[in-house]
């Protein structure tokens, strides 16, 4: 198979999933295929060498492929591969580019064949290696932007709500440590502020230390693209706001609209402020445009990963 038809392959049923531990594998099967960004790599050279595993190491060892280890345009740690002739590719970019530098990635140092192969004959046990929760068992409330009788926002794509598109992404955030993670819904009636006060309160009550309500953006304009993060501007909303865009902004690629604080009688501001835990509310893209509604769903897994990853490490370092 061609490196192109296996790249076509292999990102039409590639989705991405977040490692329990440190575990480095070859994804196969034919329907769908979950895995991170270093499976991603060893998948492709896997289906561009015929699923051979004989050919698979001679291509890495005679440096057809390259695997690095690199930091994303927003720091956070990633696996890239190159391929001889073709150029960088990974599981975000999902075609070959001439230059990471380009895409503002920084590579750090080459993946030896040794070290892959240990990772991959290791794997049974690596696996299993405890790896950190929410923050040594802090609580993390999701709560669903808008309600089942006002769901928000409309995409254009596809007709979605903001409340059906959000809920589902609020579950795959959960799915990465069910015990120490909630999800909150407005549930209609008496009013928006009494919504809003009803929902904070049983997020108080369950004990959260840090909420984060999901949303996406909306316009009369179908090219409106950016990312951005509301924060009530107390210090410990500033910094989950913060860890919590850049992974998201890195996911979506589109422009950054940045962080910004909001008062507690501006729109939105009700949320940040009615809780006890610090608080923030992601817009990750706008649904009126069409291009990041496909890159929205695309990534949805990495998107929720980002999220969760941005809560974690404000809450270990709280």
């Amino acid at each position: 198979m061609s490196i192109q038809s296996a790249l076509a392959d292999l990102n039409a049923r590639f989705k991405y999933r977040s490692d329990r531990g440190e575990s480095w594998k070859i994804l196969k099967g034919k329907a769908s295929i979950f895995g991170d960004c270093e499976d991603y790599s060893l998948t492709l050279i896997w289906l561009a060498e015929g699923k051979s595993l004989l050919r698979f190491w001679l291509a890495l060892l005679t440096f057809k492929y390259v695997m690095f280890y690199c930091k994303t345009p927003r720091g956070v740690g990633h696996a890239v591969l190159w391929v001889r002739g073709h150029g960088w590719v990974d599981n975000i970019q999902r075609e070959f580019v001439p230059s990471l530098r380009q895409k503002g990635y920084r590579l750090r140092f080459p993946y030896l064949v040794p070290h892959m192969l240990l990772l991959m004959l290791l794997r049974p046990v690596l696996r299993f290696l405890p790896v950190s929760s929410a923050g040594a068992g802090k609580k993390i409330a999701i709560v669903v932007g808008h309600n089942a009788r006002a769901q928000g926002a409309v995409r254009s794509i596809d007709g979605m709500t903001e409340f059906k598109w959000n809920g589902h992404l609020a579950e795959l955030i959960r799915a990465h440590d069910p015990r120490n993670i909630k999800i909150f819904n407005r549930v209609p009636g008496g009013g928006y502020s009494r919504e809003i006060d009803r929902v904070y309160g049983e997020v108080d009550a369950w004990g959260a230390d840090c909420s984060i309500e999901l949303h996406f953006n909306g316009s009369v304009n179908p090219r409106s693209t950016g990312c951005l993060t509301l924060t009530s501007g107390t210090r410990g909303s500033r910094s989950l706001a913060r860890r919590v865009h850049d992974r998201v902004l890195t996911v979506m690629g589109n422009e950054d609209d940045g962080v910004r604080a909001r008062g507690r009688r501006d729109r939105g501001g009700r949320s940040l402020w009615q809780g006890r835990a610090p608080a923030i509310m992601t817009e990750p893209y706008f649904g009126s445009n069409a291009d990041f509604c496909q890159v929205a769903d695309a990534h949805k897994d990495e998107l929720a990963e980002a999220i969760y990853r941005g809560a974690v490490e404000y809450l270990e370092a709280a």
